[in-house]
């Protein structure tokens, strides 16, 4: 089963994408940037969202660790906000996705199938 970390700051939102995912993948909630590259040490992810609309800049740290560090595994931004700067400040910094929730659970699998690819998705 792939797994995914997903450090988002406000519980609820957390619940709502853990209920999404927890029968299609392993899903390891964090808050932060230190408890996120913890988890990531003890099992490397096949994919991280990250909460980019955060006001304590811990996805923008987060996003640059792993740009600075080349690390390949793929970022997707989940953000409350649709203003366009915010996608293009997280593409900026390594992001591969950024998806406005909340939104239809399937944008989001479908963000995720795509990042994993078709064999690695199916495997899930």
């Amino acid at each position: 089963m792939k797994t995914i970390i997903l450090m988002y700051q406000c519980r609820r939102v957390r619940r709502q994408v853990l209920s999404a995912l927890r029968d299609r993948y392993e899903v390891l909630a964090a808050h932060g940037t230190e408890v996120t590259e913890r988890l990531a040490r003890i099992r490397e992810p096949d994919v991280i969202l990250i909460d980019h609309s955060g006001a304590n800049g811990t996805a923008e740290a987060m996003l640059t660790r792993l740009r600075q560090g080349h690390s390949p595994i793929p970022v997707i931004a989940l953000t409350r906000f649709h203003a366009q700067h915010g996608t293009m400040e997280a593409r900026r910094l390594g992001a591969r996705a950024v998806i406005h929730w909340p939104c239809p659970v399937q944008r989001l699998l479908d963000a995720i199938y795509r990042l994993l690819g078709k064999n690695a998705a199916a495997t899930a």
